[in-house]
């Protein structure tokens, strides 16, 4: 099976407990590893990068981290809790789509948003001109491309728009059905939550064991 990482670093491991709560409830049993630098007080399985990097060299750890892989990789962010049972079948099945050219396949639904062609019912190809081609929503990617279209001393937001303007000729798919469905629930330069997608009774949940608290 696919491996799968969730990215995290010191200033979100407070968002751990909810993404591990909405895990429990929608994860199917999947296993993943959350990806750091300091480990968070409660267990679970988790690889250290060593010393929290400043926010601009974020793409250090990236590039550092990603060199130690093989192959495909799911990779997602601390703060996409899941609001649906996922369908890894789905997602197993997307190893037909694993190509030499191909950088990433998204799950967000997100490609079939921007300017895109179809390569089936349930997939598209994003055009070379189409926005947010290296954005980081769920997904499973090359490691051999992601290393040619990272490049070091970015923040996650350089990394995402400038790396677009380096992911040419590599493609960049798409799901339409969303197999991994999920919110990301919080936006750290607006300093506040997205929680319209969870059901009232995850949101109640979540805000009885203390998810939305820092």
């Amino acid at each position: 099976m696919i491996p799968l990482y969730v990215l995290t670093n010191d200033f979100g491991l407070w968002l751990l407990k909810g993404f591990s709560r909405q895990w429990e409830k929608y994860g199917c049993g999947r296993d993943f590893t959350f990806v750091g630098y300091s480990e968070p007080e409660y267990d679970v399985d988790f690889l250290s990068l060593g010393d929290q990097v400043p926010k601009k060299r974020w793409s250090d750890s990236l590039i550092d981290f990603v060199t130690g892989l093989d192959g495909w990789f799911i990779l997602m962010l601390e703060d996409y809790w899941l609001t649906e049972p996922a369908d890894w079948g789905s997602v197993e099945d997307l190893k037909q789509y694993y190509a030499d050219d191909v950088l990433r396949i998204d799950f967000s639904g997100d490609r079939n948003s921007f300017k895109h062609v179809k390569l089936c019912p349930g997939m598209v190809q994003s055009v070379p001109e189409a926005e947010y081609l290296m954005s980081y929503q769920a997904g499973i990617w090359n490691r051999d491309n992601m290393l040619k279209v990272l490049c070091r001393g970015e923040d996650p937001w350089q990394s995402e728009m400038e790396g677009t303007k380096r992911v040419n000729p590599l493609r960049v798919l798409g799901t339409v059905d969303r197999p991994v469905k999920y919110q990301p629930v919080w936006r750290s330069r607006q300093n506040r939550w997205m929680t319209d997608k969870f059901s009232e009774a995850d949101l109640k949940d979540l805000e009885a064991n203390g998810c939305f608290t820092k």
